[in-house]
């Protein structure tokens, strides 16, 4: 018996080793595919990122990517769009307006 949520179309290869041994060489043949984890371009030039990955580097829907290519290898990361102004927005804490507290600073020079 194959597991609740698959079908023969998904399994086809592991299929029949799941019918005659337990679940753990199930889950090992499962692994090892997942392991090379590969995709296919479409004829637009779009790939699917496996869901494991996906959820793995916790890419969702609108995370932008960034593309290289290095010695021939297709090297994607994830691209931050955080502000990096607003990240450290209100970081420091003054009593002061800012103009009296950059007064202060430029007259220590």
């Amino acid at each position: 018996m194959i597991p609740k949520g698959y079908n023969d179309a998904i399994l086809p290869s592991i299929r029949g080793v799941y019918q005659t041994q337990d679940r753990s060489l199930y889950k090992k043949c499962r692994d090892y595919y997942n392991r090379g984890m590969k995709s296919i371009v479409s004829e637009k030039g779009q790939v699917t990122i496996p869901k494991s990955l996906r959820k793995r580097l916790g890419l969702t829907k609108g995370t932008v990517l960034n593309f290289e290519e290095e010695n021939g290898q297709l090297i994607v990361s994830k691209v931050s769009t955080k502000d990096p102004v607003v990240e450290v927005y209100g970081i420091i804490s003054i009593d002061t307006s800012t103009d009296k507290f950059l007064e202060q600073i430029r007259d220590q020079k």
